[in-house]
């Protein structure tokens, strides 16, 4: 057999496995394995880093100030990120704390962990409403001590856009596969919206990380800690509403996430960091990046062969996408293609320069 003819069938394989296999072997790995929870209510301080944030603040605070937990229990943390609008001004005007930082996300959540009380620390960002009873539900999932981290689940609000249900399907299979890694061992990724750690365990973020919340997840479980995802907490957010948005979005986050992963190359296929180093992290992101490449591959392999085979696939493929109506994987794939070059021509954008991007 050639290597060509291989390396296709390798490549086949894996995509398969990957969009058919791997949710399947998650759940028989994990089945009658819950994430251990306790009946508790802890001290917890909630960072929302906001960068001309003036449009959300006062609709994030008010959620946060009538969440269903004790609100003696609840300090608010708003770090305003050198903003240019009335961010600042609109925070102070509530009963939270209102601190400063210097651009970059990152910067504001060190500020507020930095100033954080408690141990328990949120972080959630501006733009973003929880749902009254997800703290509450969060700090159950911290009974067991080798837990360093939790997630809340986002509920995406988007069906405006062509695409919006093909999003919202595909968003609802990436949590449940994220809920899986967890109680496994760790999530591959945290989400910004809303995720929670012990300041403890993670007293500050490395002043030149980009990525809060796949840098959180990484740094803890190279240090023996899992971080996982409670399907209770929820977070909603309105997603983007047209193409151009979207694509943007995912292409920032491609550009992002890659570099992380390469400086954590070290857990790649390492026994040491169980099935997040031996499944997770190589099927679910470092080989995931590496898709739109893969499926190039697959369509040349399929045109050497046989040109025909491949037409008529590609004819049936582009049909059950209208039909169906499920675009969201090939905008995904282009946003993988524009994070890339991005990443290759070093356009990647630091932590310091993190901006906020008003979407039609």
């Amino acid at each position: 057999m050639v290597p060509a003819t291989i390396i296709f069938l390798l490549i086949t394989c894996y995509l398969a496995f990957l969009m058919a296999g791997y949710g399947r072997l998650l759940r028989f790995l994990t089945r009658n394995r819950p994430v251990p929870r306790r009946d508790q209510v802890l001290p917890v301080s909630v960072i929302v880093p906001a960068f001309n944030e003036e449009k959300n603040i006062a609709r994030k605070v008010e959620n946060l100030l009538a969440l269903n937990y004790p609100a003696e229990l609840v300090e608010v943390l708003v770090v305003d990120n050198a903003s240019t609008d009335k961010t600042r001004l609109i925070a102070s005007s509530y009963p939270v704390r209102v601190l400063q930082s210097p651009r970059g996300k990152i910067n504001a959540i060190n500020e507020g962990i930095r100033e954080a009380r408690s141990d328990i620390i949120v972080v959630t960002d501006a733009d973003t409403v929880l749902h009254p009873d997800a703290m509450r539900s969060l700090v159950t999932c911290f009974a067991d001590d080798r837990i360093a981290a939790v997630g809340g689940k986002a509920d995406v609000e988007d069906t405006r856009s062509f695409f919006g249900r093909s999003k919202m399907k595909y968003h609802r299979a990436d949590w449940e596969l994220r809920t899986l890694e967890g109680r496994l061992d760790t999530v591959i990724s945290l989400d910004g919206k809303l995720m929670s750690f012990r300041k403890a365990l993670l007293p500050e973020l490395p002043p030149d990380a980009v990525v809060d919340d796949l840098e959180i997840n990484f740094r803890l479980r190279s240090q023996g800690y899992r971080s996982v995802i409670d399907d209770r907490a929820i977070v909603y957010e309105t997603g983007p509403q047209t193409l151009k948005a979207e694509l943007r979005q995912i292409r920032r986050r491609v550009a992002l996430t890659i570099p992380v992963l390469f400086n954590y190359i070290h857990m790649l296929l390492n026994p040491r960091f169980g099935w997040f180093g031996m499944l997770i992290y190589p099927v679910r992101r470092m080989l995931a990046v590496f898709s739109p490449l893969m499926f190039a591959y697959v369509l040349i392999f399929l045109f050497w062969w046989k040109w025909k085979v491949m037409l008529v696939l590609c004819v049936v493929g582009a049909t059950l996408v209208v039909a169906t109506g499920q675009y969201f994987p090939i905008i995904q794939q282009i946003g993988i293609v524009l994070g890339w070059f991005d990443v290759l021509t070093q356009r990647v954008r630091a932590s310091a320069q993190w901006e906020k991007v008003n979407e039609p």
